[in-house]
C-alpha cells in the first residue's frame, strides 16, 4: 500500500511540475509574440521611411534632372553668345522696321522680350 501512495505522491508532483512547465512555456510563448508584435511595428517604421526616403530620392534625380538642363541651355546660350551679340543690333533695327520679320534671313523668327532681351530661333 506504500508503494501505491508512493506513486501517487510522484505522480502528483509530476502533474505539478508538467502544470508549472505548461505556465512557463505559456509566458515564453506571449513574449514571443509580443516581441513579434514589436518587430512588426518597426518592419512597418522601417517601410515607410524608406517610402519617404524614395520620394526625396526621386525629388533629388529630379531637380538633378532640372540643373543638367539648365546647365546645357547655359552652355548653349553661352555658345551662341557671339551670335545673338552679333544679331542684336540688327534685331532691334528689324523690330522698328515696317517690313515683317520674316522677310530678315538669316533669322527666320525674332522674339523680343522687355528690355532689350531677344531669344533668336534658328531653323
Amino acid at each position: 500500500m506504500q508503494t501505491v501512495a508512493s506513486a501517487a505522491e510522484e505522480l502528483s508532483g509530476s502533474i505539478v511540475e508538467i502544470g508549472r512547465q505548461i505556465a512557463e512555456s505559456t509566458r515564453i510563448a506571449e513574449q514571443a509574440v509580443e516581441e513579434a508584435d514589436r518587430t512588426n511595428v518597426a518592419v512597418t517604421g522601417l517601410a515607410e521611411a524608406a517610402q519617404k526616403i524614395g520620394a526625396v530620392v526621386s525629388l533629388i534625380n529630379d531637380i538633378a534632372e532640372q540643373i543638367n538642363l539648365l546647365a546645357l541651355n547655359a552652355t548653349i546660350e553661352w555658345a551662341f553668345r557671339p551670335v545673338m551679340t552679333s544679331l542684336l543690333p540688327r534685331a532691334i533695327r528689324a523690330s522698328a522696321s515696317p517690313r515683317p520679320m520674316t522677310e530678315l534671313p538669316p533669322v527666320r523668327r525674332i522674339v523680343a522680350f522687355p528690355k532689350s532681351k531677344v531669344s533668336l530661333q534658328l531653323r
